[in-house]
């Protein structure tokens, strides 16, 4: 089964500045909520809770009112929301000044396919304490008590402050070693912020056509997609539904919103 909503790191990245914007300052519970239908909410001042549905079938990310046994007030601080470059992993950083020995906790929201968990550390060791699915991932723990460590960091070309001009003699070079209708997947595996969603879009006739003109015009929009250049939220009307995303993609249609927030919402 395919995810309704499918999280890249261009949609991450776009979510972690929207919820920045949202979230920082406002005070929060130092910890998540957890409800048997795989959701975990933070929950925030002003009655409201920052919702995150992880089940399958679902996905979303919603600003929603808090639940109704949230009678305790919220005393920790919202310092910060983050995501690595090029990553599939949302921060929130909280300041609680009631906790006990350290001040500092994070949530953490993985939103890799399938995988999909959320978990709360503590202090500088960042020890997990409390987290909605207790696995094993590869050769990481996400256990209470276990020291978290986040997914090996991406590999991929475009995380750094390469110059176009350095990025196009990469994509050119890449791009003329591979067959047209090869070069979707050789974009995922070895250009930062691409993926399954976006390739084929970004290609375009690069995908069917030696044409350098195309494989340039290909490159300027992946550039544009790695700088956030022209971003602006829609749904994205795929066949599997309406899809959040900060940017149109070439060849599908596409609905503005007003943000990501509201377009999960319209797609919940």
């Amino acid at each position: 089964m395919s995810n309704p909503i499918r999280y890249d790191p261009v949609l991450v990245r776009a979510l972690a500045r929207e919820l920045d914007e949202r979230l920082r300052g406002r005070a929060a519970r130092p910890s998540l909520s957890f409800a048997p239908d795989l959701s975990a909410a933070l929950v925030l001042d002003a009655g409201e809770a920052l919702r995150f549905d992880l089940h399958p079938t679902r996905g979303w990310t919603r600003i929603v009112p808090a639940p109704e046994d949230a009678d305790e007030e919220p005393d920790a601080r919202v310092t910060g929301v983050s995501a690595p470059p090029d990553e599939r992993v949302l921060f929130i950083d909280l300041a609680d000044p009631a906790s006990f020995g350290s001040a500092r906790r994070r949530v953490v929201v993985e939103l890799h396919t399938n995988q999909w968990n959320a978990l709360v550390t503590a202090g500088e060791e960042e020890r997990i304490i409390t987290v909605l699915r207790g696995r094993n991932a590869g050769e990481r723990a996400l256990r209470i008590g276990a020291h978290y460590r986040p997914p090996p960091p991406s590999r991929r070309y475009g995380t750094g402050d390469e110059t176009r001009e350095d990025a196009w003699d990469a994509w050119r070079t890449l791009m003329g070693r591979v067959a047209p209708a090869d070069r979707p997947g050789a974009a995922v595996r070895n250009f930062a912020w691409t993926s399954t969603l976006t390739a084929k879009p970004l290609l375009g006739d690069a995908a069917r056509t030696e044409d350098e003109r195309e494989v340039e015009a290909a490159f300027a929009r992946w550039w544009a997609l790695r700088t956030g250049e022209g971003e602006h939220p829609v749904l994205l009307e795929r066949k599997g539904g309406p899809q959040p995303f900060p940017v149109p993609l070439p060849g599908i249609p596409a609905r503005p919103a007003a943000s990501l927030l509201e377009a999960m919402e319209t797609a919940a």
